[in-house]
């Protein structure tokens, strides 16, 4: 059965809402979120109850764990690591007890699901890792596909005979027909390619393909939210496409 790969909620609820009510009337009950679900939103403890209702399996994500320790704080800029540490004013005791269970890697049919990095960094980029490094890395993988977020964008880095191959994923079904391949799944709630739509992938194993999904939903009023929070205005600006 088909599985839903979303990441990158950044506790947009709207967006999130959105996506599972697409998911749903394609008639998938399988979903995995690859981190961040917390992050420049305006509803943080509203997203990590509805991912914890819809038992949906998640891996953690730099923001989570920047919630989650003072150390991995450093890792962000000034303005970024104030707004961790809102997210944990904003968050239940009970729901930052659930995002310390949750892993830095899943694998489930064979395929890998982390935020940034395979085998299981929630802080390295795709992009950072390039050229023969990149190949490298793709040809020592245990699993294939691996599935990360992160970078917010739609990218398809695959191996053939010996050689990266990189592709700009646009709406559609996709064959996977790499050697290995890494698939950035985009961002559900802070999509940041110019369009506002929230973004997942459906991944059929049996078929091996893709589908890359676009889903609109009301980006202004969570910019609005954002807004009355306080938080810095281009959060909710580049929402907006």
């Amino acid at each position: 059965m088909a599985i839903a790969v979303i990441s990158d909620i950044h506790a947009n609820l709207e967006a999130l809402e959105a996506v599972l009510a697409d998911i749903d009337q394609r008639g998938l009950s399988r979903i995995i979120c690859l981190g961040d679900l917390v992050g420049y939103g305006p509803n943080p403890q509203e997203v990590v109850q509805r991912v914890r209702q819809r038992s949906i399996l998640s891996v953690a994500g730099n923001h989570e764990m920047g919630v989650l320790s003072d150390r991995s704080l450093f890792w962000f800029n000034p303005k970024t690591r104030a707004n961790v540490l809102r997210m944990r004013e904003m968050l239940s005791e009970d729901a930052i007890s659930f995002l310390a269970t949750l892993p830095r890697s899943l694998v489930v049919d064979d395929a890998l699901f982390v935020h940034g990095f395979p085998p299981r960094s929630p802080f390295v980029y795709l992009f950072q890792i390039q050229g023969e490094t990149l190949a490298k890395r793709l040809a020592g993988l245990s699993h294939t596909p691996s599935f990360v977020g992160h970078t917010h964008e739609l990218v398809l880095e695959g191996l053939h005979q010996g050689s990266v191959e990189s592709r700009i994923l646009h709406k559609g079904i996709l064959s996977l027909d790499w050697e290995q391949c890494i698939v950035n799944v985009g961002s559900v709630g802070q999509p940041r390619d110019g369009d506002p739509s929230a973004k997942y992938v459906i991944w059929d194993k049996e078929n091996a393909t893709i589908e890359v999904c676009f889903v609109p939903y009301d980006a202004r009023r969570t910019a609005a939210k954002i807004n009355a929070l306080g938080f810095p205005a281009y959060y909710g600006e580049r929402l907006l496409g």
